[in-house]
């Protein structure tokens, strides 16, 4: 394989070609490509793997070596495999829009991963995985190989991979509050300070907080409802919507219908008289007392 790549270099630009280099490069280009065309071995596997080693030279002797993107390689679907961390849902509907989106636009994103062991663990891209082996028609379009790319040497630990897969997400996508917090718990069992989590993952220290809270109370097996530690109106607020609901039946019967809880006050008037609402105090006959 080091021949054919070297054969690239190899090649001498003609004379009389521009003075910047590019025209002599842009010859170099066309001439090898000659070159590959008839050359280029039989077989699918070999064909792609001397493309992945061509592409490998160029990048790792370009300006662009730092970027990922800068070298796509295609492996065989079977060597890509899944995290066992990806808090990301998309529904069946948005899956079907993506199997039309690559098989009308093809590819535009390749899938990034992380080699372990010769297996390509998905670090972001784990629903185009799962499209390019699930879904036949792209399967056999793409001929059972995925686009690629390996993230940096610097991002191989398991909770720096975490934190790549979650900037990735939240930029585009809808994560489950449960996985989430499991995340979030996971790397604080890996000594990650709140500090480290909110800035790694772009969130807001009182939101590493409540996410930590829901995992840790639910290992403790308490239910969601055992985990609430105060009601969400207190006295003084529930009187307060109480009177709201007198004054203004028609904005209170939307609150009402759309926040849980805030027509406590109205149905704790009578057992709770004084500390939440006065008894003496009725609502005329046309206004909506919310159920």
């Amino acid at each position: 394989m080091a021949e054919e790549c070297g054969t690239l270099f190899d090649l001498q630009p003609a004379a009389g070609t521009a003075a910047d280099g590019s025209g002599s490069m842009a010859l170099v280009a066309a001439e090898f490509g000659t070159w590959l065309s008839a050359n280029m071995p039989g077989g699918l596997d070999e064909r792609v793997a001397l493309i992945n080693a061509l592409r490998r030279v160029l990048h790792e002797a370009g300006p662009f070596a730092g970027e990922p993107v800068d070298f796509v390689e295609w492996v065989p679907a079977a060597g890509v495999q899944a995290n066992d961390y990806n808090p990301n849902s998309v529904a069946p509907p948005e899956m079907e829009l993506l199997r039309l989106s690559i098989m009308a636009d093809g590819f535009t994103q390749p899938i990034v991963a992380n080699d372990e062991d010769g297996i390509r663990v998905v670090v972001d891209g784990f629903h185009r995985n799962r499209v390019g082996k699930e879904c036949a028609d792209v399967t056999e379009r793409v001929r059972s190989y995925l686009p690629v790319v390996q993230i940096r040497a610097d991002r191989e630990d398991r909770g720096d991979r975490i934190a790549v897969t979650i900037r990735h997400n939240r930029a585009r996508g809808k994560h489950q509050v449960t996985a989430m917090s499991e995340i979030v718990l996971e790397l604080k069992r890996r000594n990650w300070s709140d500090k480290k989590i909110g800035k790694e993952l772009g969130m807001d220290p009182d939101e590493v907080l409540r996410l930590a809270q829901i995992s840790g109370l639910a290992e403790a097996g308490l239910t969601v409802h055992q985990m609430r530690i105060c009601q969400p109106y207190g006295d003084d607020q529930r009187r307060g919507l109480w009177l709201f609901h007198l004054i203004e039946p028609q904005t209170w019967s939307r609150v009402v219908a759309r926040v849980n809880g805030a027509n406590g006050g109205a149905s704790a008037r009578a057992a709770s008289a004084g500390a939440v609402a006065d008894p003496a105090m009725t609502c005329k006959s046309d206004h909506t007392e919310g159920k």
